[in-house]
């Protein structure tokens, strides 16, 4: 249990330093604004799913379950996102 809780928290770190830049490289507005954009999403919602993972493992009420879920699904959501624009930004343009 501890092990998971270590890695769960490195997971959290990594990946909130991950948004951060990310968003920091998604603000200047450079050439690859949307990939950059995209790996801030993915980033984001590996912190998400590592934080109610970890959340989880507690015993809590009722209402710290649904919070615990909540978070859950926007992870997810924000995993499935950062796909779909990945695989927009990647498309070739045409002429």
């Amino acid at each position: 249990m501890v092990t998971l809780t270590l890695i769960l928290i490195v997971i959290m770190i990594l990946s909130l330093c991950c948004t951060v830049y990310f968003s920091i490289i998604y603000r200047r507005k450079g050439a690859n604004a949307l990939i950059s954009r995209s790996y801030m999403n993915l980033s984001m919602g590996i912190l998400f799913l590592a934080l109610s993972i970890h959340l989880l493992t507690f015993k809590l009420p009722i209402l710290g379950k649904i919070f615990a879920t909540l978070i859950l699904l926007i992870g997810i959501v924000n995993v499935y996102y950062s796909i779909k624009i990945k695989r927009f930004a990647e498309q070739p343009t045409k002429k």
